[in-house]
């Protein structure tokens, strides 16, 4: 058969077969994924074929079907053919007693729980023809999951987003079902580690002050006044705060009250000025200032980049 090959992406090549039945080309392609499928350590390969077109004024039409099928593979480690009865509307995500229990277990760094979980959710639709583009929604509500349930008095932000950095890139290049699992446990598992030890060092002071804290984000902190409470100096709660947590007060303060701001950024229609009042910034400045710090990017662009995210996956 006569063909025609563009590459379009890095990783993309457009074919365009002259062929007069579309069995032919099927016994074809048949053909090739038994070669493919010999050779899987060089990469796997996916294969859109289109309905068949009679003009070139139609290769537009025809590069936005072959998209669209794309989308349907599935992360599996062999070459997959795709073609009009290859549409997968099944949709994999936590019940919401699992999605409970994943939260509590994050909360409390519970490891073991999280991998019999995980392991289990895998098992269960790793089986079904669940495509990458539902695994990828999956992957990012539990990337989501975590960064909300994560508790900020025992993980910092910063440490958790170093933890997480570039989760979604990570979770693109993922090509089959176990490489996602085992990334996804991966980081449960750092994240679980850092809880646990954590908890374990806490004592009355820091856990004094941390809850105090949390509790009175949108109000002034003053170190006086904690230290009053505690009815201790000053200068030895700054230093003790630091010696036990590695990081000094108004470094912690900041981080939670940033954390808290991202939550409400998404999971709230209050504005921007509204956001920072409730977690203790009078001055917008100063909180636009904060937050790109700690996320890199200002509360106007981290709301519009979550809620762009969410409209190309949803």
């Amino acid at each position: 058969q006569e063909a025609l090959t563009i590459q379009i992406e890095h990783n993309q090549i457009m074919s365009m077969v002259f062929i007069n039945e579309l069995e032919d080309l099927q016994d074809l392609l048949s053909n090739m994924k038994s070669v493919f499928d010999h050779d899987l350590d060089s990469g796997i390969i996916t294969i859109a074929m289109t309905s068949k077109f009679n003009h070139f004024d139609q290769v537009p039409e025809a590069y936005k079907q072959v998209h669209e099928r794309i989308a349907n593979r599935r992360l599996i480690d062999e070459t997959e053919i795709l073609d009009s009865s290859s549409v997968r509307p099944i949709v994999c995500s936590f019940t919401k007693e699992q999605d409970k229990a994943f939260r509590a277990n994050v909360k409390e760094g519970n490891l073991e729980d999280l991998m019999l979980l995980m392991e289990r959710f895998f098992a269960k639709w790793g089986s079904q023809p669940v495509s990458a583009m539902a695994w990828v929604r999956f992957a990012d509500a539990v990337v989501d999951s975590i960064r909300q349930t994560a508790p900020s008095d025992v993980i910092s932000p910063v440490r958790l987003n170093e933890i997480l950095a570039n989760s979604e890139e990570q979770i693109r290049e993922c090509i089959t079902t176990k490489e996602l699992e085992n990334l996804l446990l991966q980081w449960l598992k750092l994240i679980s580690e850092v809880i646990q030890e954590k908890k374990e060092r806490k004592d009355s002071i820091t856990s004094f002050v941390m809850d105090y804290i949390n509790k009175n984000l949108a109000d002034e902190i003053y170190l006086d006044t904690l230290a009053e409470k505690l009815n201790i100096s000053s200068g030895y709660l700054s230093t003790y705060f630091k010696e036990k947590t590695g990081i000094n007060m108004v470094e912690y303060i900041n981080e939670v009250r940033i954390r808290e701001a991202t939550v409400l950024l998404l999971g709230s229609p209050l504005k921007i000025q509204e956001v920072a009042e409730a977690v203790g910034y009078r001055n917008i400045t100063s909180f636009n200032r904060m937050f790109k710090k700690y996320t890199g990017l200002t509360p106007n662009d981290y709301r519009k980049s979550k809620d762009s995210h969410t409209g190309n996956t949803g």
